[in-house]
């Protein structure tokens, strides 16, 4: 015996409304710009930049060499991480939700952009503990 075409829609329905549930719970885990979100090694930390109204928040960000940055497009137009200079921390096209990790082992100032909107730009500065 098989689904009734109202079943199989509800179920459509259910299924649809768990996964925005779980959508929803991972981009709040992720919302609390230029802060620690939670460590992936002891002793590192992970920052959160939001990418919302075409900037970056924050835009300038200090961590410590061995934390990670994480991007998270708010934006409901695409973005692209681009470093000046850093091709390996360069991001793929970045659609609304999407997220973009990099992890800094090396102290220094660290400028970048977005490639779709040149003047979204944000600086990370990576600090020797």
């Amino acid at each position: 015996m098989g689904l009734t075409v109202f079943e199989k829609a509800m179920l459509v329905v259910g299924i649809i409304l768990v996964v925005a549930c779980l959508v929803m719970f991972v981009v709040e885990e992720r919302s609390i710009s230029g802060k620690v979100v939670s460590p992936l090694v002891e002793g590192s930390k992970v920052y959160s930049i939001d990418i919302r109204y075409d900037s970056f928040y924050p835009e300038i960000l200090d961590v410590n060499k061995g934390d990670t940055v994480v991007w998270t497009n708010k934006d409901e137009k695409m973005h692209e991480i681009q470093f000046n200079g850093y091709s390996l921390a360069n991001s793929r096209p970045l659609e609304e939700g999407a997220l973009h990790r990099y992890q800094f082992n090396e102290p220094g100032t660290y400028s970048y952009h977005c490639s779709v909107h040149p003047g979204l730009q944000g600086l990370i500065r990576v600090l020797e503990e």
